[in-house]
């Protein structure tokens, strides 16, 4: 009850007043609310196309200014539902968006899928090429070398040509006649939506080469900075020759891991297709690999590395969260039969245990002292004596480890940048191959010192298939015969087969170079019992074991299925494999003396 007497009219009067308060901040909110509606619904300029859907509603349309004046976050917050819309419209809605507070947009499955099944195919956003037709791109080719920009001219190249659009925009007199392409408003508008980081203002290169192509007053900079940032975040290679690059929406979002649950391949027209690589149960995210099939069975050191140097983020999945990296298995240096797994961070500078000195991680299954007390495998202990590392030890392995993979990135002349650099330091020459010739006892050296350092990683997989490559030849075999007894080195079928089985024990699911090397594999057993497509093939015993499936037609039915569960039936790699099933096939009836 309230109270008696004088009090009652304060009473009431607090009340009044309370609700006038109440209805007045009720008010302030909605007009607040109104205001921030307004700015993403202001209609792009002269276009009346709704962002997303291409049409329809023009209260979801959202002009390129807005866009440029939208940090991160808010065009993730908003552009989640109209990539949805964009999404169900094209593709089936087999995926949907969401916001991953870790990863930012990621996509997600919306049904089962098998492996190998086609999850969406979608056609380029945008594509731009080098031009050397061009005065303007041969003018900012000559600016960034005399400059010495940070980027490659074909960057600035992509974000001039996406920096007018089709709508109301009209070139300045400077590049009327330069061969730029526009988009239409509502491609650039997507473009603009795609990850880039934040930036208010030109960078000082960016400013530089406006300068100098005289282009400063004529165009908009900040725009310019974020075209050439969303390239830079989301490109692929579209074409060698001449060099071109193209953005694709829908596939903008999907997710990096280094083992991941779908692949993506081109079609003939350049489409962008998506793959299912394993299972996939609807409301799984969706991830792909960022780096080639072959890096994913580099060790996690080297993989990351390579994403933070050209994505700008440090993977965590997980594989490079593991307690162990099944890519980082080294011969136990006390029993010298077992294997030793080195955790993913280990000689990272996110180890934790890295400098000189300091005390050996403990391990939760094993004691310190080397005795195993579980089957389960840990970093750092040998799987077959229980041996621990010492600190040292693994200080050791890590620094030949490095040495070996610079070593084999030098076989295909991929130097890390820093390692060049030390080379020149020191006065040597940087970026020639390592050939060591055949009769040179470097060859064998290097062989014996790889093959008794490594049992199963990148380095030894590496290391075989250029071995298989030198041996390929009866000649070469013979001169090592002649000059070294061929010790430890096998022959080129062998030494396939080894790798082969050193790749599948990295990497345990469906992987493009793994395929190959099953390719190679029936390439070296052909060339072994001398197989030609012109040639006869000796006998029906020879045939049979052809045919057999430990036999160069076996493995070639492998590597047909799995390049056909990767890249689809209708793929260049995988129809490479069976025409040389058929003409195998063929032969072999011919040999056994069946007849069509």
């Amino acid at each position: 009850m309230p109270p008696s007497g004088v009090c009652v009219d304060r009473f009431f009067f607090r009340r009044r007043l309370s609700s006038v308060f109440s209805l007045l901040s009720s008010l302030f909110v909605f007009l607040s609310l109104c205001l921030w509606m307004s700015r993403f619904n202001l209609s792009a300029k002269g276009s009346g196309d709704s962002l997303m859907n291409g049409g329809g509603d023009s209260s979801s349309a959202v002009g390129v200014p807005e866009i440029i004046s939208m940090s991160m976050d808010e065009k993730m917050a908003y552009s989640v539902h109209l990539i949805n819309e964009y999404s169900a419209s094209l593709h089936n809605n087999n995926v949907r968006c969401e916001v991953s507070e870790d990863k930012g947009r990621v996509l997600f499955s919306n049904r089962n899928f098998r492996p190998g099944e086609r999850i969406f195919i979608q056609p380029p956003l945008h594509v731009v090429q080098e031009d050397p037709n061009s005065d303007l791109f041969k003018r900012i080719k000559k600016a960034s070398k005399d400059k010495k920009l940070d980027f490659e001219p074909l960057w600035y190249w992509c974000a001039l040509n996406t920096q007018f659009n089709e709508g109301t925009q009209t070139l300045p007199p400077a590049l009327a006649v330069s061969g730029l392409q526009r988009m239409t408003p509502i491609d650039q508008q997507r473009f603009l939506m795609l990850f880039a980081p934040d930036c208010q203002e030109p960078s000082d290169d960016t400013k530089l080469l406006m300068q100098t192509l005289g282009l400063s007053q004529s165009l908009d900079l900040v725009l310019f900075e974020k075209l050439l940032q969303v390239w830079i975040h989301n490109c692929f290679e579209y074409s060698d020759a001449p060099l071109g690059y193209s953005v694709y929406f829908i596939s903008s979002f999907l997710a990096h891991s280094c083992l991941p649950n779908c692949v993506w391949h081109y079609d003939d027209d350049q489409n962008f297709v998506l793959r299912a690589r394993t299972e996939i149960p609807a409301g799984r995210e969706l991830s792909v690999s960022y780096l080639s099939e072959d890096a994913l069975l580099q060790p996690t050191p080297k993989r990351q590395k390579v994403l933070e140097s050209t994505k700008s983020f440090l993977c965590q999945c997980e594989r490079c969260t593991a307690r162990i990296d099944l890519g980082r298995g080294f011969r136990c240096p006390h029993c010298r039969e077992g294997t030793i797994f080195l955790a993913p961070a280990w000689g990272t500078s996110r180890d934790s245990h890295r400098s000189v000195g300091s005390p050996s991680p403990p391990s939760q299954h094993y004691s310190t002292v080397g005795h195993r007390r579980s089957n389960v495998v840990e970093a750092g202990i040998c799987s077959r004596c229980g041996r621990e590392l010492s600190h040292f030890e693994r200080l050791f392995l890590v620094q030949q480890e490095r040495h070996y993979i610079q070593q084999m990135l030098a076989l295909d002349g991929e130097e890390e940048e820093e390692e060049v650099e030390e080379k020149k330091r020191d006065g040597l020459q940087a970026g020639v191959p390592i050939q060591p010739p055949l009769e040179n006892p470097c060859f064998i050296k290097m062989n014996s010192d790889i093959r008794f350092l490594f049992t199963q990683h990148w380095v030894l997989s590496r290391w075989l298939a250029y071995a298989a490559e030198r041996l390929g030849s009866d000649k070469n075999v013979q001169a090592l015969q002649r000059s070294h007894g061929g010790k430890g080195l096998g022959n080129p079928v062998s030494i396939q087969l080894e790798r082969l089985d050193v790749m599948k024990r990295i990497f345990p699911t469906e992987n493009g170079a793994i395929a190959w090397a099953t390719d190679e594999v029936v390439d070296a057993m052909l060339k072994d019992v001398g197989y030609s497509e012109k040639g006869r093939i000796g006998s029906a015993e020879m045939a049979q074991a052809l045919w057999a499936d430990n036999g160069a037609m076996g493995f070639a039915r492998r590597a047909h299925e799995s390049l056909s569960l990767l890249f689809g039936r209708d793929h260049e790699y995988a129809l490479s494999v069976e025409e040389k099933m058929k003409t195998l096939r063929r032969k072999i009836d011919e040999a056994i003396g069946i007849r069509d």
